[in-house]
């Protein structure tokens, strides 16, 4: 049978509660946050991979030496600022994290410990979520000439003839 063992400690639930913060501050700020919320996700994301990239490449553990901290932060910034100077990258990077991260958890929690299994899923969901923004246009954003967003109410205007 097949049966699933959870351990929570604090941390978890610490990590929990500022999700749940910033899904609400996302929630009711929306895009002028999301804007500022951009480059910070870039960040976490080049630093990550950079400090991933020293793991593979050294065979150290991951943030154990200063090379991997040094190149996960020069990652960080450059991805931050590619973040923040290209929207539509900048979201890209966001939706393929996501990707990665979320197949990664689902196909870890049955159980899959095999390091390269996980690289390949973790890329794979990467390229999926990639994909499914670009074909859904996600990363669009316009305003129009009277300042909402293009979605929100250029739409119905333009529909109108307003």
């Amino acid at each position: 049978m097949f049966t699933i063992t959870w351990e929570v400690n604090a941390m978890d639930i610490l990590i929990g509660i500022l999700i749940l913060v910033l899904g609400a501050s996302v929630a009711t700020m929306g895009l002028r946050l999301w804007f500022w919320m951009l480059p910070i996700l870039g960040f976490m994301t080049g630093f990550f991979l950079g400090a991933i990239f020293i793991l593979g490449l050294v065979g150290d553990g991951i943030l154990e030496t200063a090379l991997s901290w040094i190149v996960g932060i020069i990652a960080g910034i450059a991805f931050a600022l590619i973040s923040w100077f290209w929207w539509y990258f900048g979201v890209i990077i966001a939706s393929a994290s996501a990707g990665a991260s979320l197949v990664t958890a689902i196909v870890a929690s049955f159980g899959v410990d095999n390091d390269w299994a996980l690289l390949l899923i973790s890329i794979l969901g990467a390229v999926l979520f990639a994909f499914v923004a670009l074909m859904l246009a996600l990363p669009l954003y316009r305003h129009c000439k009277h300042g909402h967003s293009w979605r929100h109410r250029c739409g119905q205007r333009a529909a109108a003839g307003i």
